[in-house]
């Protein structure tokens, strides 16, 4: 994990992978996970967006 940021009753966090940098977003209840830690996460390829940098 690049970076989190907390954004009221959800972190928002941005995640290095293969394919390139990931946004995503989860509940902040239990969101322990800190900066340059592997978190595990599944990407459901039909769901996701390619965006223009």
């Amino acid at each position: 994990m690049l970076s989190r940021g907390f954004l009221g009753d959800s972190v928002e966090y941005l995640l290095h992978t293969p394919i390139g940098e990931i946004k995503g977003m989860a509940p902040a209840a239990g969101a322990v996970a800190r900066e340059g830690q592997e978190v595990p996460f599944s990407l459901p390829a039909e769901a996701a967006l390619l965006l223009p940098a």
